[in-house]
């Protein structure tokens, strides 16, 4: 990240192709992060099953990595639904927050019952 930020040939290219904000991930940190949440769980001995939550980011290629990493996703309208599937998630590595735009009919299109209907925090 900083050699990128560093190189303002490369940047002022790639703002010049995709405009501005630049959106950049870096995802080895993302890798990173799922492995210190697993190696705090099993340390624990808490079982655990690790979700993505698509509203925080649109790219793709974090949902992608998601996959690759064997963690879910959540998400929380029929398009973030479907693209999930379409990046090749399984059914049972998704889930949905209950309010959502995933109508339950579109839910139980894809796996016949919603794995997580809401999240309390108390």
């Amino acid at each position: 990240m900083i050699q990128l930020m560093e190189d303002k040939k490369l940047l002022g290219t790639l703002f010049e192709t995709y405009g501005s904000p630049l959106n950049i991930h870096y995802l080895p940190e993302f890798d990173r992060n799922i492995q210190t949440f697993r190696e705090v769980f099993e340390k624990h001995k808490i079982r655990h099953q690790l979700f993505y939550a698509r509203k925080a980011n649109k790219n793709q290629s974090v949902v992608k990595r998601a996959k690759e990493n064997g963690i879910g996703v959540d998400t929380a309208s029929f398009r973030e639904l479907r693209q999930a599937l379409d990046a090749g998630l399984e059914a049972e590595k998704l889930v949905k927050i209950y309010a959502t735009a995933v109508n339950d009919y579109d839910w139980g299109m894809v796996r016949g019952k919603p794995y997580l209907y809401r999240l309390l925090f108390t």
